[in-house]
């Protein structure tokens, strides 16, 4: 059995401006280790349109998903005989209007604006209501259809908070309600903390504006995986997900000087629940406290801000620590690393005959995965595999950048924990000596000069190793997932 996740997302074909909108079907293994989430390779492209629209491509795809349902006969390359391969799908990744639209949902603009419960938008407060169920939803649906009027529809649809359009996604097994996720990066990412910065920028007057950007510009970001854009006063309102995830972790130093004591409460809470959100690991036990964290912010948006208590990003925050209880952290459920396969489509719509988009991008991604299947080491017959010199030219960098535009296999030294890297580059490359640790707060160097940066997993280390030896190492900043800077002695 091999559950899969399938991910769903529109994206632009073009380079410029000039919006192109694509909507593609892309699928994942369930069962991949954390670390190969990120791969580019472990996502499979299925099907792309920019004139079908989602749910008229769904039609064959959920046919497709029904039969793997069932059960396929495949041959296994391993046992080298036939087996039954069964491939349930386990969730749907999406961006919330998409995850609306699967759930049959009327999205955010209705009272009802949560497709995961039957909240009210004009409740008195924030909270979770009645979870929706599938069966519910297809009663409710049927309801709608027998109406006898288009005024007594309506009222019906305003009341559910349901769409009686015809959705094929409702005849898998799997309950769209709960296998629809709380996708971080649109939630979170572009949506409180895109909702506080941008209200906060605004407020600042020309003069905070340079000085904010001026304590961007000073602070240091050597232990940031991003870089933190330093014209944020002046391009705050066209940053993207990216922007406000790398500005996330610094906020608070950069705008403390400026936040009254209610916005730095507000400010404070949401570290809180980005510090929750992206952890490497859950464990169920905690899943109680996870609520508490996302109900602590919510309640501080209703407290100081009561203008946002309708957003429906607000509201599902609240629902982010039941799906990381039913899915875990959230690592494996975000649409990021799908996100970045989207440059895959459009660059092969770029540089295609513009004829016919979705077939030829199909086609160029099925000679991908022949091309993968084959020279991987995989076979239909075992006179038909392929060679270890042909195996070995495959995994070369060049031939998986070319296929993929993936730089994981570079074998340029890269800024690594456990590495030192000299503040000076030598011919613009990059050196890098592997620690090693003889007792705690010490560092083993042998005849090394100059001076030096360390990353550990705990920080980041400065030291000057002049004469070689053993040195002290002192902590001058240590990041947490709240972004919070400890100082002291190792």
């Amino acid at each position: 059995m091999t559950p899969l996740v399938v991910f769903c997302d529109d994206t632009s074909g073009n380079k410029s401006k000039v919006w192109n909108k694509f909507e593609s079907f892309c699928v994942l293994l369930a069962g991949l280790p954390q670390e190969q989430n990120t791969n580019l390779k472990n996502i499979h492209f299925v099907c792309t349109s920019n004139k079908v629209p989602v749910m008229e491509m769904a039609r064959p795809l959920v046919e497709e998903f029904k039969i793997l349902e069932d059960g396929i006969i495949a041959y296994d390359a391993y046992l080298c005989c036939k087996v039954i391969a069964v491939a349930p799908i386990m969730c749907i990744l999406c961006d919330n209007p998409m995850g609306a639209e699967i759930c049959s949902h009327l999205g955010a603009n209705t009272y009802m604006f949560c497709r995961i419960c039957t909240t009210d938008s004009r409740s008195s407060h924030i909270h979770v209501a009645a979870l929706r169920t599938k069966s519910n939803t297809l009663s409710q649906v049927q309801k709608i259809k027998l109406a006898t009027t288009q005024r007594e529809k309506g009222k019906l649809q305003t009341e559910y908070g349901i769409s009686p359009e015809e959705n094929p996604f409702l005849d898998l097994q799997l309950d769209l309600h709960r296998s629809t996720p709380v996708e971080v990066l649109h939630t979170l990412i572009l949506g409180p903390y895109k909702y506080l910065l941008r209200a906060k920028m605004a407020k600042l007057s020309t003069k905070q504006c340079m000085e904010v950007a001026a304590r961007v510009r000073a602070f240091p970001s050597s232990g940031l995986s991003m870089k933190v854009s330093t014209d944020i006063s002046k391009y705050y309102r066209s940053f993207v997900g990216r922007d406000f995830k790398a500005f996330a972790q610094i906020a608070l130093f950069v705008l403390s000087p400026y936040l009254t004591a209610s916005e730095l409460e507000v400010w404070l809470a949401l570290s809180k629940v980005f510090k929750i959100t992206y952890c490497d690991s859950f464990h169920p036990a905690n899943v109680d406290q996870y609520r508490a964290v996302c109900q602590g912010f919510v309640n501080s948006i209703e407290t100081h801000l009561p203008e946002w208590r309708k957003k429906l990003k607000i509201h599902l925050l609240l629902h982010l620590p039941d799906d990381m209880l039913m899915y875990g952290p959230t690592a494996a459920f975000n649409t990021e690393r799908c996100e970045s396969y989207n440059s895959l489509i459009r660059g092969w719509n770029i540089f295609g005959n513009k004829q016919s988009p979705s077939r030829d991008i199909a086609r160029r991604f099925a000679i991908q995965e022949s091309i993968r299947f084959h020279f991987s080491g995989s076979f239909y017959k075992p006179s038909d595999r392929c060679g270890e010199d042909l195996m070995q030219l495959y995994r070369s960098t060049e031939v998986q950048q070319y296929l993929y535009g993936d730089v994981s296999h570079s074998d340029k030294p890269i800024y690594k924990q456990g590495t030192l890297r000299k503040l000076s580059h030598e011919r613009s490359k990059l050196s890098t000596v592997p620690l090693s640790f003889e007792d705690k707060g010490m560092v083993s160097l042998d005849e090394l000069g100059g001076q030096f940066t360390v990353l550990f997993p705990q920080g980041i280390f400065g030291l000057n190793t002049s004469g070689g030896g053993q040195f002290p190492v002192v902590l001058r900043y240590r990041w947490t997932h709240t972004c919070s800077v400890w100082e002291g002695d190792c």
